[in-house]
């Protein structure tokens, strides 16, 4: 009877022993539902729901399949052993872990039980302490924690090794029924930690899909706001006031950089709070520049990434802007804006670098900045370089298309010009030799009709055929000279002239022309002779040619030729009281084709302009060529003075000059 009652006693007992573990299973999975953070999950199987077991301490190792390691990730053993243990070990419990590839951390029972998948026990704890400690050492803590058995289970979820839970036993040996327990909670414990796996990897997935979108937003806002317009100021503004401002990024500062100069200045600040209250402190942000000549400039960031073409990160703001910027408003500007990092990108146009655009970012350090981070940033200068790039691009072309317009307009002006001059040209030919055909049909029609011509009569038709012959010959001649100097291939024969017969042969052949007008020529005559080192037939077209205007447009009054050495030039001025030329038509005076608008009337005379245009054309380029001067001064209405100065004689060789040859030479 009395084993009856003790058999009872005992399935009672027993039952409730289960009953109380059933319990515990149920509240374990209670506890765990929901709970999607791995270290909530390793805090609560350490802690709270071992001890409803009845077991005495625990471990967590997690398995890190990157580095092959067994990491110690929870222990809930008493603080006095763990600093005993950390003493053994010689490192913090933190830092423990086994490396699955090491042969003596392969003897480990933690390391045994990951690679077989089953559940090992011991009553030895250097069997899951080594060799990590030593025997003795592993000794004393085994009587420390009074420890029976030790038991190794491996977490095992999908068909995934997550990692080892580690159990010390120290109340009674342990039954099969509560390895069964153990091996079912343990199933729980790894379902439970796979699963918080999974949420953090689709938490990961969301965060980054979040994180991308903010990018192509930030991304899309950028190339929306710079392309609604290619005007190049506009699109550097609209860069910065595009880029995010939040709880990342308190804007940006976009520079220029001239490489032949090597100056960097300013472009653009992101507008917000506090560039207004930087800009109070600093002034105008646009007058901000950097000389990267400058030895005092060379450890700014801007020169080395300017340099390097590389980014810069800088957790000072100060090793940012300063230099340029004095160090003593630095600290006002740190005072205002509250950072941790300045991120300085090169901005490249055209594969070269032309300026810089920092970033400054308030939640992180440099040592915090992830690669996609840094791939947002970077995305975000190469976009506004080609931006700028861009809007360089455009304004060229609008300059371009410009010049090409002023070009087109000129030609077109200048082909008006030739055409008129073939008019004018025309004319000027026609002119001379209709005086000589009627010259002569006057004298033949005076010889039919009396059989002989007065003298009086033939003198007059001669010197008048004669004179329209010499003029049709000057006008070929200045034609002829202007298609050469036009094209290059003017030929010259330097010598020593003898610049007394120069002028001299001018009078004699203007002279009784300037007579017929009531002109007087004064010619004021050096006491010694002056010799030019130039060409004699050019010489005398360009004095041909003053004189000849000189006359031609003075209605009264009288010419006046100076001839003199001046600073080792030989110096000639023809003066006259003529008509006189505008401020105007001075600035166009000897281009092709170009008359003054020359107009002068009295009661007695009226003088219009004459001639093709190219007289004076030809004249300053034959100076020019034979390197020489010229000068002119006029006032309307009361007269002009054209001078030229040659190069005197001293001793040259003769020598001929080929311009067609010279210029080949050049190509």
């Amino acid at each position: 009877m009395s084993f009856l009652k003790r058999h009872s006693k005992d399935n009672i007992t027993s039952s409730n022993y289960n009953a109380k573990r059933l319990e515990a299973v149920i509240e374990v999975n209670r506890a765990m539902t929901g709970i999607t953070n791995e270290d909530e999950v390793l805090s609560l199987i350490t802690n709270k729901l071992i001890n409803l077991l009845g077991i005495s301490y625990a471990s967590i190792w997690k398995y890190e399949e990157e580095d092959e390691l067994l990491r110690l990730k929870n222990v809930n053993v008493p603080k006095p052993v763990a600093y005993l243990i950390e003493k053994f070990m010689g490192k913090s419990i933190s830092q423990t872990y086994y490396d699955l590839n090491d042969p003596e951390h392969n003897k480990n029972l933690t390391v045994q039980t990951f690679k077989e998948g089953k559940l090992l026990e011991t009553n030895k704890l250097s069997d899951v302490s080594y060799p990590l400690i030593s025997e003795n050492a592993s000794l004393t803590i085994e009587n420390i924690l009074r420890m029976k058995y030790a038991l190794h289970i491996p977490l095992i979820a999908a068909n995934k090794k997550l990692g080892v839970l580690g159990l010390i036993w120290n109340s009674k040996e342990i039954s099969s029924d509560d390895k069964d327990l153990i091996m079912t909670f343990s199933n729980q414990i790894s379902t439970t930690l796979y699963n918080t796996q999974l949420f953090s990897k689709a938490n990961n997935q969301i965060k980054l899909l979040e994180d991308k979108n903010t990018e192509l937003q930030s991304l899309f806002n950028l190339t929306s706001e710079v392309s609604k317009t290619l005007n190049y100021d506009e699109v550097a503004q609209r860069a910065v006031d595009s880029l995010p401002q939040n709880q990342d990024l308190l804007g940006g500062v976009l520079t220029t950089y001239d490489p032949k100069t090597k100056l960097v200045a300013v472009k653009a600040v992101s507008q917000n709070a506090l560039s207004v209250q930087v800009k109070k402190i600093v002034g105008d942000f646009e007058k901000i520049t950097m000389d990267l000549n400058d030895p005092a400039n060379a450890s700014n960031p801007t020169n080395t990434v300017i340099n390097d073409r590389k980014p810069y990160f800088s957790n000072e703001l100060a090793e940012s802007i300063s230099p340029p910027l004095p160090s003593k408003v630095v600290g006002a500007i740190q005072n205002v804006v509250n950072i941790k990092c300045a991120a300085e990108y090169p901005v490249f146009v055209r594969s070269e670098v032309r300026g810089t655009i920092t970033f400054y970012i308030k939640s992180k350090s440099k040592e915090e900045i992830d690669d996609n981070m840094k791939r947002l940033l970077s995305t975000f200068s190469l976009q506004i370089g080609i931006a700028l790039e861009n809007a360089l691009l455009f304004e060229q072309s609008q300059k371009q298309q410009r010049e090409l317009e002023e070009a087109l307009a000129k030609l077109k002006d200048a082909r008006q010009r030739e055409r008129d001059m073939i008019d004018v040209m025309g004319h000027e030919l026609r002119t001379p030799i209709s005086i000589v055909r009627n010259a002569l049909l006057i004298l033949d029609g005076e010889h039919k009709k009396n059989g002989a011509i007065s003298e009086e009569k033939l003198d007059k038709y001669l010197d008048m055929a004669i004179e329209s012959v010499r003029r049709e010959i000057t006008l070929i001649e200045t034609l002829l000279a202007s298609t050469k100097i036009e094209g290059n291939r003017i030929q010259l024969k330097y010598t020593k002239i003898d610049m007394l017969d120069v002028v001299g042969d001018s009078i004699e052949a203007h002279e009784r022309i300037a007579i017929q007008k009531g002109l007087k020529i004064n010619y004021e005559k050096p006491d010694h002779d002056i010799e030019a080192y130039a060409d004699r037939v050019r010489t005398q077209e360009v004095m041909d040619n003053f004189l000849s205007n000189a006359i031609k447009y003075t209605a009264e009054g009288e010419v006046t030729i100076r001839l003199h050495a001046d600073g080792g030039m030989a110096r000639i001025d023809i003066s006259d009281t003529g008509i006189g030329i505008s401020q105007e038509d001075l600035e166009h005076l000897g281009k092709k084709f170009f008359r003054a608008n020359q107009l002068m009337r009295d009661e007695a005379t009226q003088v219009h302009p004459g001639g093709t245009g190219l007289g004076l054309y030809v004249t300053f380029e034959l100076i020019k060529v034979m390197g020489g001067r010229k000068w002119i001064n006029s006032e309307q209405g009361k007269g002009s003075t054209f001078s030229f100065a040659l190069p005197l004689y001293q001793g040259q060789a003769d020598k001929e000059f080929d311009q067609t040859f010279m210029s080949n030479e050049k190509h």
